[in-house]
Parts: C-alpha cells; structure tokens; sequence
C-alpha cells in the first residue's frame, strides 16, 4: 500500500470468529481474513479431531456459532480446541 504521496505503509490485520477484515480498494471491498465458521469443512474436521462437536445448524458443543473466539471461556476446553 502507499499513502497520498506515494510513501509505503503497512497494514496489519487480524481476525477472530466473523469479524470479517476488509479493505476498500479501487471502490471495492477486498476480504483481508477468513470467517471462521463451524459449517467449514478444515475448521469442522479441527474442533472434531479435538473432541468438539457442530451441530447440523453449524453450533459447536451446542453453543456458539463460530469456531474461534476471544474469551468465551467455557468453549476452552478441551485445551485442544484453544488454538
């Protein structure tokens, strides 16, 4: 990225759950990081090998609605699933 004059700068980004990031460029939105979502099959097959569960509404252990969050301690054990 450059700034106004031209100058380099850097943009760092970091996401959790849905909290999608986003960038605007050229007046379109360009996605910066990934959902995560139980319903997708690589996160799925994570929270499963740890000994979670997601539901068929995309719930896991019954709860929540993605599969990585900050906080929500009740959701961090099995440790394995605290990636």
């Amino acid at each position: 990225m450059t700034d106004g004059e031209q100058r380099r700068v850097y943009l760092y980004v970091a996401n959790a759950g849905d909290s999608r990031a986003v960038l605007c460029r050229a007046r379109a939105a360009v996605d910066l990081s990934t959902d995560h979502k139980p319903e997708d099959a690589e996160e799925k097959a994570r929270i499963v090998a740890a000994g979670g569960t997601v539901t068929a509404d995309g719930r896991v252990n019954d709860g929540l609605n993605l599969s990585r969050a900050l906080g929500d301690h009740t959701y961090k054990n099995p440790a394995q699933l605290a990636v």
